[in-house]
């Protein structure tokens, strides 16, 4: 966004945060023209065309000084001990944490907060026991918050844009994703 202004500075933005159950019916009916982040699996995906930006890592985080910061290795069954902040259930992260548990024979976290908003979740991880899975660039310079040593299978997610496939984009939405993809090459690397 900031990239874009510089460049174009009577570009006008306006930002709404979602998950895509709320965003992609918004974007069918023309009320926004783009959404960008976590590209949708497998629903809400029809007449939707979608860039892939870059593929973000996922990691597990907890406060500084949580109990499981020091362990060398952990177990889905420890994880499963501690309280969780989740995103909503009709997210693609959700579905591949629940997959992970499933997956090492275990139900998913029940004892947990479902929240989308960055702050409130950067204080609950700092102020309790809690654990969240974050993309890695939220949290990587974050002095207050630890990346647990637990890898999921699914550790990786495409990050992308995504518009109506039956409407021509206008130039300053074409130059605004053009723009992403430049701010994310630098940003991750070729």
């Amino acid at each position: 966004v900031l990239k874009l202004k510089e460049e174009r500075p009577n570009i006008t933005f306006t930002i709404i945060e979602g998950t895509n159950d709320k965003l992609m019916p918004a974007l069918r009916t023309g009320d926004i023209d783009l959404v960008v982040g976590r590209l949708p699996e497998y629903r809400e995906r029809e007449g939707i065309s979608q860039d892939i930006i870059y593929h973000e890592p996922i990691v597990l985080v907890a406060r500084k000084n949580h109990p499981l910061a020091a362990k060398p290795k952990l177990s889905f069954s420890t994880l499963k001990e501690y309280d969780w902040i989740l995103p909503p259930p009709a997210t693609s992260l959700r579905r591949q944490i629940e997959s992970e548990f499933r997956n090492a024979g275990l139900e998913p976290p029940r004892q947990s907060i479902e929240s989308i908003s960055i702050l409130t979740n950067f204080k609950l991880l700092c102020e309790t026991d809690m654990i969240a899975a974050m993309p890695l660039h939220i949290v990587e310079n974050n002095n207050d918050l630890t990346i647990l040593p637990m890898t999921f299978e699914a550790a990786t997610s495409a990050v992308g844009v995504s518009y109506r496939s039956d409407l021509a984009l206008s130039k300053a939405a074409n130059h605004f994703i053009e723009t992403l993809k430049i701010v994310a090459r630098e940003i991750s690397g070729p």
